[in-house]
Parts: C-alpha cells; sequence; structure tokens
C-alpha cells in the first residue's frame, strides 16, 4: 500500500506576523507552529511527525499552538504523545487571524518572524525538511 503523501505548503498571499508565543523565543530562525487541539484525532499523527523532525532537527524552531482547550488536556495530550518542544496557547480566532481551515495544520515562518507558508494535514518529518530549505 502506498504510504499518503505529506500535506503541501502553500505560500501566504500576505505574509503575517507569528502570533504571541509567551516566552518561547524564535530568535531569528525560520520555523514552524503546529497548530492543534487536543480533541483533535488527526492532531496526535501531527504532533508525532512534528517532533519527528524537532528531535532530528533541534536547531529549527518548532512549536505547538493550541486552539480552544484548557490548559490540563492540552498538556496531557503532549505529554501522552511524548511531544516535547515548547507549545502555547492561541486564544484568537484561528481561521481569521491564522488564515487556517482545519486541524493539525503547520504554519511555515521565516527568520524576519513573519508566516509565509500553511499546510493543512499531516506534515512529514521529510516535509518540513523540504519546507525548511525554501524558507532559506
Amino acid at each position: 500500500m502506498p504510504t499518503p503523501a505529506s500535506a503541501p505548503f502553500t505560500v501566504v498571499s500576505r505574509p503575517f506576523e507569528l502570533p504571541a508565543l509567551g516566552n518561547v523565543d524564535v530568535a531569528g530562525r525560520a520555523g514552524f507552529l503546529v497548530v492543534f487541539q487536543s480533541y483533535c484525532p488527526p492532531c496526535a499523527k501531527g504532533l508525532t511527525d512534528a517532533q519527528a523532525f524537532a528531535t532530528a532537527r533541534p536547531d529549527v524552531p518548532v512549536i505547538g499552538l493550541d486552539v480552544d482547550d484548557l490548559p490540563s488536556p492540552a498538556a496531557a495530550f503532549l505529554h501522552d504523545l511524548h511531544v516535547d518542544f515548547a507549545s502555547v496557547a492561541f486564544a484568537g480566532d484561528p481561521g481569521k487571524e491564522l488564515g487556517i481551515a482545519g486541524y493539525p495544520s503547520v504554519l511555515a515562518f521565516h527568520a524576519s518572524g513573519r508566516v509565509v507558508a500553511v499546510a493543512v494535514g499531516d506534515v512529514y518529518p521529510d516535509g518540513y525538511a523540504d519546507e525548511l530549505e525554501k524558507l532559506g
């Protein structure tokens, strides 16, 4: 049986500033925000693939962006999945403010701190690596 393809990144028509990341510092580096909800079954696979990429490339910021969750269920979800990259809560409207249409979604950001591409669905570790090359 063929392996399904990684969700493709699409360039956003109007790059925008990263949302507030609390005390997470991306320090002028390109990276990824993984937008998820703890009650989203496909998000579990998306987060484990993001963790595989983060483990392989610890120099690249990978940050979880938790939408519409209470802190305790979100922390338990990440713990159960063995996700150890930073995660922050997002209280805004992800469709309006981040331009996403489903979960999980991955936002690729440039070292300038602007989101430049988005993928809706699971991005496999090689998909992250391919997009990172484009981010420069």
